[in-house]
This record gives C-alpha cells, sequence and structure tokens, in this order.
C-alpha cells in the first residue's frame, strides 16, 4: 500500500542580530521602537518605546529605522486611511519597518472599517511618492481592504520598494497593491517582493487580486508563497514590464494562479512586455497562468519555462486568452518551453482562445502535456489550427493516463508536430507530486536544444547528458546510472510485448446523492484489473472550501471521514497496477446538507430559488421560521437561505411560501 505523504512548506526567516540595544543614531539616521506597552509621549528608544507605528513615523526622518517589538498592533490613528508612510530612504539607507529580530509582531485591522482606495499600510499618498522603502518580518491581517498599497495617480511614483518575510491573512481586497495610473509618463517602479506569504485575500469577493503589479516595471517577485484567493493570486496588469516571476508556489484552490492582463482601457493599448515567469510550482483545482487581455493592447516577449503545473481541474493548466469584442489585441514572442503540466480533470494541459489574426510568434516547445482526467486533449483550442503560420510547435510529449494522446484544434483532431513524443513521461510518482524523470523515460536527451534554457527546476544545469530532457526537470546521469539506464530500458522493452490492458474503474454509486449533515453517505466502486496487479487506488475529495485531500487504499479496505462542511464536494477515483497503466474516473459531486427539522414558514420570498431533487433552496425577503421540536421563532433576514423539502404540505410559489415543511436555515 502506498502512503499518501504530505508535502509541508518549512519558511525559514533568517534576520541579522542588531548590535543595537538602545536608540542610536547613524550618522543622520535613528532606529526607533514600537511596542504595544509602549506610550506615544514617550521618546521612542527601546526602554521607552512609542504605542503606535505612525507615531514612530511621524518622529523619524527619511533614511531611519523602526522597529516593532511583539505583540499586537490593533491601534491606528486614522480609522479610514490606515498607517501612512510618508517618508523615504536613499541607496545608502533605506527607510525600513521591521519586526524586532526574533519576535513576532502583528499589525491588525480587525474593527476598522478603511475607505476605498486605501490600505492598513500605505506607502505614499495620491500625488506623493516614495523611496528606498523596507518593510520585513511583520504579519498583516484583517484589512478591510488592502494589506500594503502604493499608488500614485500623477507623474510622481513610489519607487525601489522592497517587501520580504511578511504575511498577508485576511484581506478584504489585495495582499499588496502596487500602481500607477499614468505608466507612459512614471512607472512605480524597481519592486522586490520575496520570502512572503500571501493568504487569504479577497475575501470581499469584489474587486482585487492577491498581489497587483498595475503600470510598473522592473519587478522581482520570487519564493513567495500564495494561497486563498478567489479570483487571480498575481495580476501583471496595465503596461507592467520587465518583470522576473519565479520560485513561487501558488495553490490554486480558489482562483487562477497568475494573469497577465495588458490592458483595461478601451481608449488607450497597453502592453505587459519583457516578462519571464519560471520555476514555480502551481497545485489546486484552477488555471495557472492566462496569458492575454481583456480591452486593448497585448503581451510582448513572454517567456513561462521551468514551471511545474499540477491541477485537479475543470480548467485548463495554461490559457491564451482574449476578448473577442476588440480587434486590436495581440500576443506576440511567447516562449513555452520545458515545463511539466499535468491536469487531472476535465481541463486541457494548454488552452489557446485566440484566433492567429491575434496571435504572432508563439513557440511552444520542449514541454510534457499530461492528461489523467476525463478531458481527452492535451491541446485544445476552437478558434485556431494546429497549421496556423503563427505557431511554432516542437519536441513537446504528449500522453493521457488512460487513453491515447490526442489534440483539438478547428482542422481536426490528433494534429501532431512532427517531432511530438506521444509517450508516457514516466514520472517518478505523479501521484505524490514528484514529477522527476525515471532513467527509462522517452523524455531524456529528447529536447529542442534550439528553446532550451541553461538550468532546469532544481537549479541544474542542462544538458545532463547528450541533449536537454523535455519538461521541468532534467535527469541527472552519472557513470553509476548509466548502466542502469540499459538495464531498465531493456527490461522495458520485454515488458512493452505485453498487450496494454489498463485497469478499469466502474459501478461507481452514491447513496445519497444528498444527505443531511452527521448522516451516513457512501460511495462505492469496483476495478476490473485486466489480469495485472492492482498496485494503487486513491480517492480525492474538494471540500466545499475548495481544499482537496488525497486518500490512498488498498483494494480490500474502505475509507471512513467525517466532514462537518454543508455544500457541494467533488471527488475523482483512481486505479493503477504493475505496469503504470492508470484509470482516473470523471468528477463526481455529493451534497451533504444542514439537519431538516420539521418548522413551519411563512412570508415572501426572492425570485432566485434553487430546486435539487425533493430539495428546494430559497432566498428570503420576509420569512417567519417557526420550529416545533425545540421551539423557536426565527425571523429570516434578506442575506440567509433556507433549505426546505418540497413533499411536505404547503404553497410554494414564486414570492410567497406558508405551510409546514421540513426545513433548515443555512
Amino acid at each position: 500500500m502506498k502512503k499518501l505523504t504530505a508535502f509541508i512548506l518549512v519558511f525559514i526567516l533568517v534576520v541579522p542580530i542588531i548590535p543595537f540595544l538602545s536608540p542610536i543614531g547613524l550618522g543622520t539616521t535613528t532606529i526607533w521602537y514600537v511596542s504595544p506597552a509602549g506610550n506615544d509621549k514617550n521618546a521612542g528608544d527601546i526602554q521607552h518605546p512609542f504605542q503606535t507605528l505612525q507615531k514612530a513615523i511621524q518622529a523619524s526622518n527619511n533614511g531611519d529605522t523602526i522597529y516593532l517589538r511583539e505583540g499586537n498592533y490593533n491601534t491606528i490613528s486614522s480609522r479610514q486611511y490606515g498607517i501612512l508612510i510618508d517618508r523615504s530612504g536613499t541607496p545608502n539607507s533605506w527607510y525600513t519597518i521591521s519586526g524586532y529580530p526574533g519576535e513576532r509582531a502583528v499589525l491588525n485591522g480587525k474593527g476598522y472599517i478603511l475607505s476605498p482606495n486605501y490600505a492598513l499600510l500605505r506607502i505614499g499618498t495620491a500625488n506623493t511618492g516614495q523611496s528606498y522603502i523596507r518593510i520585513t518580518n511583520l504579519i498583516i491581517e484583517n484589512s478591510t481592504r488592502d494589506g500594503i498599497r502604493a499608488a500614485q495617480l500623477g507623474t510622481r511614483t513610489s519607487h525601489h520598494l522592497r517587501i520580504d518575510n511578511v504575511t498577508i491573512n485576511n484581506c478584504a481586497y489585495r495582499g499588496f497593491m502596487f500602481w500607477s495610473t499614468n505608466p507612459n509618463k512614471a512607472w512605480c517602479h524597481n519592486i522586490t517582493v520575496e520570502n512572503c506569504i500571501i493568504n487569504n485575500t479577497q475575501t470581499s469577493l469584489s474587486m482585487g487580486e492577491g498581489v497587483t503589479f498595475f503600470g510598473c516595471k522592473d519587478v522581482s517577485f520570487h519564493h513567495n508563497t500564495l494561497t486563498n484567493c478567489p479570483k487571480i493570486m498575481l495580476d501583471l496588469a496595465n503596461n507592467t514590464k520587465n518583470c522576473d516571476i519565479h520560485h513561487n508556489t501558488f495553490i490554486t484552490t480558489k482562483g487562477s494562479g497568475i494573469k497577465l492582463d495588458a490592458s483595461q482601457s478601451t481608449k488607450v493599448s497597453a502592453w505587459d512586455e519583457n516578462i519571464r515567469i519560471y520555476n514555480n510550482l502551481f497545485l489546486g483545482t484552477y488555471t495557472a497562468i492566462k496569458i492575454g487581455v481583456e480591452k486593448k493592447g497585448g503581451c510582448k516577449n513572454i517567456s513561462f519555462y521551468n514551471n511545474i503545473i499540477n491541477t485537479k481541474s475543470s480548467y485548463p493548466g495554461v490559457k491564451l486568452e482574449g476578448v473577442k469584442d476588440y480587434s486590436s489585441q495581440l500576443l506576440e514572442n511567447i516562449l513555452i518551453t520545458h515545463n511539466t503540466i499535468q491536469v487531472t480533470g476535465a481541463g486541457s494541459p494548454l488552452q489557446i482562445e485566440l484566433p492567429p489574426t491575434k496571435l504572432r510568434n508563439i513557440f511552444i516547445t520542449n514541454n510534457i502535456f499530461q492528461g489523467a482526467g476525463s478531458a481527452a486533449w492535451q491541446v485544445r483550442s476552437s478558434v485556431s489550427n494546429s497549421s496556423d503560420s503563427c505557431f511554432y510547435f516542437s519536441h513537446n510529449m504528449y500522453h493521457h493516463a488512460t487513453r491515447p494522446a490526442n489534440t483539438a484544434w478547428v482542422n481536426g483532431k490528433y494534429r501532431f508536430e512532427s517531432s511530438a513524443i506521444l509517450a508516457s513521461p514516466e514520472f517518478v510518482n505523479s501521484n505524490l507530486a514528484d514529477f522527476h524523470l525515471n532513467v527509462t523515460s522517452p523524455a531524456l536527451d529528447a529536447a529542442n536544444p534550439g528553446y532550451s534554457v541553461r538550468t532546469d527546476y532544481d537549479g541544474r544545469s542542462r544538458p545532463q547528458h547528450t541533449l536537454p530532457d523535455i519538461g521541468a526537470y532534467e535527469y541527472a546521469f552519472t557513470s553509476e546510472n548509466e548502466d542502469e539506464n540499459q538495464n531498465q530500458k531493456e527490461k522495458k522493452n520485454e515488458n512493452e510485448t505485453m498487450p496494454f490492458k489498463p485497469p478499469v474503474i466502474t459501478d461507481i454509486h452514491i447513496t445519497t446523492h444528498y444527505q443531511e449533515i452527521h448522516k451516513n453517505l457512501n460511495i462505492s466502486w469496483n476495478i476490473i484489473d485486466n489480469g495485472y496487479q492492482i498496485t494503487d487506488t486513491w480517492i480525492t475529495i474538494i471540500s466545499p472550501d475548495s481544499t482537496a485531500q488525497n486518500y490512498t487504499l488498498t483494494t480490500d479496505s474502505y475509507l471512513n471521514q467525517t466532514y462537518t462542511q454543508t455544500g457541494t464536494y467533488f471527488f475523482t477515483l483512481g486505479v493503477r497496477d504493475e505496469h503504470n497503466n492508470t484509470d482516473i474516473s470523471t468528477v463526481y459531486s455529493f451534497e451533504i446538507t444542514p439537519r431538516l427539522t420539521t418548522a413551519f414558514v411563512v412570508g415572501f420570498i426572492a425570485l432566485d430559488n434553487q430546486i435539487n431533487d425533493s430539495l428546494v433552496s430559497v432566498h428570503a425577503k420576509f420569512l417567519v421560521y417557526i420550529q416545533n421540536e425545540p421551539f423557536r421563532i426565527k425571523i429570516i433576514s434578506s442575506n440567509e437561505k433556507i433549505l426546505l423539502q418540497t413533499q411536505y404540505v404547503g404553497i410554494l410559489g414564486p414570492r410567497m411560501m406558508i405551510g409546514l415543511f421540513n426545513a433548515a436555515i443555512l
């Protein structure tokens, strides 16, 4: 039985030991201290710290450093506008705001309702830019707007900004926002974001992304982790240029990973240019990267390489997209090379939704495109032909776990470049997200060197042997494994003489599809082994909050799990035999509903009712809910829902409800 390995991301914060334990001037700069136990009437030294960060900023001068001692900072002098940084540094003396080394300082916006276009921590005002500012070693949470924001409207923009080792939790809009509304005249530029955790942003489900660069240039965004963002985790928009996005982890359980969104204007064209996206890891259930444009303009000189995409999704891994209403859009000089993309769902590894008139010089080389779900295509386009002159496909590997490799274009299916390899990449263990290549992989020494890159995902130089390998990883040849390579190839050739008989998952039953919470729901299924020994069986369950869990089973065992969330659950079933033949089911779902109790319901309802079999979910306009056992009366507000079983006595009209139902308040 295979053991499920949990991957834990460990973040190590290395900070220097600061030798200054009292207020001290360094030439023309000073170190200031803040503590929740301090007082804003104090001197601001380590023995007599201020209480609020805003007071320390007001007392400081350009180039100074502020240390926040351990604790929770929930006092903001400007309740609507957040904390303003209106100081700057110099190239040799950056203005720094930092948590004290080895301590945990939290800026907490709980209880403060910020105004639109503001943030818990603001760098400069709308008309003044600041420069040479570093924010480090802080936790920022519970902002009702952005976490950190540098946004200017005029020609004076912020530049040389560095944010590192900062954790963002629970922001209603963005974690970080860098914005210039007039980038053709003044960019927000020279920005570094590294070693940060951006978690649970865009909780308002309105405007915002995890991190936004809008009208910025000279950006370095690396070694960050982003998760739990319902829309877009990283947005590069509106004339953003000269960016390096690398060594980040995107956990896309609620929204897309990266979006290149060149223009948001119908009047002025804007271009995202000179952007390199490499050595990133994408895990989850949504699209890893979208390259496109919403309105006028496009993307130029974009490189996407050495990335690993592992999604269980009905969405594509990589998508080239645009809006059909604007004819002036263009994607030009796009290189997609040496990526490993596996989509175990209804989505395709690569999807192209722009016609050839909006594409120019699209190079797609040396990638592994693998499907393992219900989608039959590894590359799909509903608007372009595989033979269109805008495309250059070379030395890609195409594979599906349970069916022949396939592509879908306007001019037909099964369209591959002549140098394509249609075979299994033979990963070490894709079930556990290990996409290194085995010694017998046909991807070894098979890439086009003319479109290769110098190193792989692990930083290993390419090539390690005669030619580079296809995909994100380069196999590390040694003198010892050369002989093993030959032996494995001979053994593989012997095995390939046996007929291909993948196992088959059949007779999937869910009893019942709708089940009340705290009751039992059963999933059963059968496997036809086709004569080979079954080595792995598993189930992947995605909860209503989009978290996914994999459970590895043996064929004679059962899984007993308790779930407390109400809502829709999705799951897939998988099986693999001793020859690595695999079958993965289509996506199934079941509902866990609140416990129903007998109740008398009367009142007016909204129009957006949703009926599922014998259950109906209604939005309330005004409802009185009278429950018998135990007795209670509740007036349902307009933002609540109520769940009913329709077979009980009563009238359920488009606007009125009255009667005795089995009911539960959601």
